[in-house]
């Protein structure tokens, strides 16, 4: 009787767990997976404003993506910036978090008004920081930056008007923007390794770099394969300052390939070949997905 009970019991607690699941069961299928069908299916099918109905025209998509020199050099242009920003990204907040982290143990009211510091970034509409970063890049002489580098005897640089200087300006948006976040993450991993580990490295005559070496990277792994992630995804999605800042120039310097999918959509009315375009950045950023964790285990 007593197991009877206990079995009835149980899938009573099953069936009102599936019960609770069923509202996000019902969003994730009408929000994200019915989308990503669609966009799969559209990517077959010539499909623009001017076409009464979609026409289904196979993989004549994607073979002309291949032969598309502006969606290739958009694809260039990513891997160039998302490899910028990750290094930068992850260098930088590894060792802030590094620092924070010797802070805490001396004063940690401080070490919390650091944190909040880094992570205003990163909370703040990327449109504003875009704008913002805009007045601070002007390429007249009334321009932040190019008034102070005048003291340096620098004469003023157009920066986001010159195909050299485009890139490496958005790519320090977006570090001065991610880098608070990824900190926190960083701070977060080192809280959790034992100082029992330092303390016997030292013991043994280890360096402040073998104790880096060989406890708190190894420790750090799954933060890293996490944080890589991240900003890997953050960095292949980037949109914002292209499209407030460049609008993809200046001559395609700074198009990505999510504002070529943008264009394609938006301006061009090029909904299926879009959706072709979405779909290898889809196929693009699973495989680096799955690369990272590869290599981080």
């Amino acid at each position: 009787m007593k197991k009877k009970n206990l079995k009835s019991l149980e899938n009573r607690r099953r069936m009102s767990g599936l019960v609770m699941l069923i509202p996000a069961i019902i969003y994730f299928i009408i929000f994200v997976y019915y989308p990503i069908f669609n966009l799969f299916k559209l990517s077959f099918y010539k499909y623009d404003f001017f076409s009464p109905q979609p026409e289904f025209v196979g993989l004549q998509n994607y073979t002309k993506l291949l032969k598309d020199s502006k969606f290739k050099r958009a694809f260039g242009n990513t891997f160039y910036f998302a490899a910028g920003a990750v290094i930068l990204e992850v260098g930088i907040s590894f060792f802030l978090s590094i620092i924070l982290a010797d802070v805490e143990k001396k004063n940690k009211a401080l070490s919390d008004f650091y944190k909040i510091i880094y992570f205003i970034p990163y909370i703040t509409p990327m449109v504003a920081i875009s704008i913002i970063w805009g007045w601070l890049l002007d390429p007249s002489e009334n321009g932040l930056i190019n008034y102070l580098i005048s003291f340096l005897g620098i004469s003023p640089q157009s920066w986001l008007f010159d195909p050299k200087l485009a890139m490496p300006c958005l790519i320090a948006i977006s570090v001065w923007q991610q880098t608070g976040y990824l900190t926190l993450l960083f701070t977060a991993g080192l809280k959790d390794i034992p100082q029992e580990y330092y303390e016997a490295a030292e013991i043994d005559g280890a360096n402040a770099w073998q104790r880096t070496q060989y406890i708190t990277f190894p420790s750090l792994r799954p933060i890293f394969e996490l944080i890589l992630i991240i900003a890997t995804l953050e960095a292949f999605k980037i949109f914002t300052p292209m499209y407030v800042l460049t609008q993809g120039g200046p001559v395609g310097t700074t198009t990505t390939i999510v504002y070529a999918i943008y264009q394609q959509a938006f301006l061009f009315s090029n909904w299926g070949y879009a959706s072709a375009e979405s779909v290898c950045l889809f196929v693009l950023l699973f495989i680096l997905s799955m690369v990272e964790r590869k290599i981080n285990r």
